[in-house]
């Protein structure tokens, strides 16, 4: 599952499968179902996060998804710096 960082605000997630923080977790969890794994769930309803929330997502990126999410540990970079 890849780590996100929310930037547009507020991103409703409709499907898939979220990795979440307890407190994040639990202010969710009418919406949500416990899915094999740590600190994983499958969304039963939808759910909103604000921007500048981290997340693990697994599902369907539409590309207006694409543009209010960034990736949370990006790549580091290869090569020389000076």
């Amino acid at each position: 599952m890849k780590a996100y960082t929310v930037t547009g605000a507020p991103l409703y997630l409709h499907t898939g499968e979220l990795e979440l923080t307890d407190a994040q977790a639990r202010d969710r969890h009418q919406n949500l179902v416990p899915a094999e794994g740590k600190n994983r769930y499958r969304i039963l309803a939808p759910v909103c996060f604000k921007a500048g929330e981290t997340i693990g997502y697994d599902g369907n990126q539409a590309k207006k998804l694409k543009s209010l999410l960034r990736p949370a540990n990006p790549p580091a970079k290869k090569g020389c710096t000076k």
